[in-house]
């Protein structure tokens, strides 16, 4: 029940980065996907290691287990946001309004 309250915030904050930067609201979903594509390939990993290194893990009901994929996911959604940041501001153009077209900067120097 919890993770359902993470995957909302996570949804929320990639919806108001993408319109932040003029992108789609739909990218929120992104960060559903990301929330749990991360988890998903830790536990991929983590059984995976589980089996080479003869761990003996029990999966079914682990609650430390369990309790990983909290700080897996925030983690995951968390370096994502700030790559999509970071490219989205690189990529920003401010664009100009009506009444800024046609204004030159020397006009306001030679005066």
């Amino acid at each position: 029940m919890l993770v359902l309250i993470f995957l909302y915030h996570a949804w929320k904050r990639f919806s108001e980065l993408a319109v932040q930067f003029g992108k789609s609201k739909h990218y929120g979903w992104y960060g559903i996907v990301i929330y749990i594509g991360g988890v998903f390939l830790a536990f991929f990993l983590l059984g995976f290691l589980n089996e080479v290194m003869d761990l003996g893990i029990n999966f079914e009901n682990n609650t430390a287990v369990n309790l990983m994929e909290i700080p897996v996911g925030l983690l995951s959604c968390y370096l994502m946001y700030q790559v999509l940041k970071k490219k989205w501001e690189s990529e920003f153009v401010v664009s100009e309004t009506i009444d800024d077209i046609g204004k030159s900067t020397e006009e306001d120097s030679i005066q």
